[in-house]
C-alpha cells in the first residue's frame, strides 16, 4: 500500500525498528508489514494485532489468531505481539501464537472496560477506564503472560509507569 511505504520512506533515517501495531485485520497487518520489510532498509518489523474482547475469539475482526499469522508468515517476521486489548484476551491468543512460531512474542494490554463499536482515534465514541483491573490484577495477569511464552510484556491505554514497575519488581522478585 502506497500510504504504508510513504510513512516507511519518511520514518527510516530515525527508527531502530518497525512495530505495526493495533492491527485489527489479517489483511492490515499484512499490508503495513509487507511496505515494512519492503522498504524498512533490512530494520526489524514486528506486528502487533487487537483482538476481539471476547477471549478466544481471535482479532477484532474475528479472524482466529492462527489465520492472522499464516496471512503474514511469508514475510519472516521478528516477531508478534497483541496490544490494546485486555489481559483476559490475551492470555489465550499468546498460548495459540506461541505453538506457532519460536520468534519473540509478547503483549502490552490495556485497562479500557470496552473499545465501542465502531470506535477510532478520532471520533467522539467514549471509551472507560476499567475499575477491575488494579495494578496487582495487572502484575497478575501480565506474570500468566510470561509463563503463557510472552518474551515482551508491557502496557498500552490506561497503563501507567507504576504498572510497569510494579511488574518489573515482581519479575525481578521471581528471577
Amino acid at each position: 500500500m502506497p500510504i504504508y511505504e510513504a510513512m516507511v520512506k519518511t520514518l527510516n533515517p530515525f527508527v531502530d525498528l518497525y512495530m505495526c501495531e493495533t492491527m485489527s485485520t489479517a489483511d492490515e497487518a499484512y499490508n503495513a508489514a509487507s511496505a515494512a520489510k519492503r522498504c524498512g532498509e533490512g530494520r526489524p518489523v514486528y506486528v502487533a494485532w487487537t483482538l476481539s474482547e471476547e477471549p478466544g475469539a481471535g482479532l477484532r475482526s474475528l479472524e482466529p489468531v492462527s489465520a492472522a499469522f499464516e496471512r503474514v508468515s511469508s514475510l519472516s517476521l521478528d516477531g508478534y505481539l497483541f496490544n490494546c486489548t485486555t489481559p483476559e484476551a490475551v492470555l489465550p491468543a499468546l498460548k495459540e501464537l506461541r505453538a506457532l512460531t519460536d520468534k519473540p512474542i509478547g503483549c502490552y494490554v490495556n485497562r479500557i472496560a470496552e473499545v465501542p463499536e465502531a470506535w477510532t482515534l478520532d471520533n467522539e465514541h467514549q471509551t472507560h477506564r476499567r475499575t477491575d483491573l488494579t495494578q496487582d490484577y495487572y502484575v497478575q495477569l501480565s506474570l500468566a503472560a510470561i509463563e503463557a511464552g510472552a518474551n515482551i510484556v508491557g502496557g498500552c491505554c490506561g497503563i501507567g509507569p507504576e504498572d510497569i514497575a510494579a511488574l518489573n519488581r515482581a519479575v525481578q522478585d521471581a528471577a
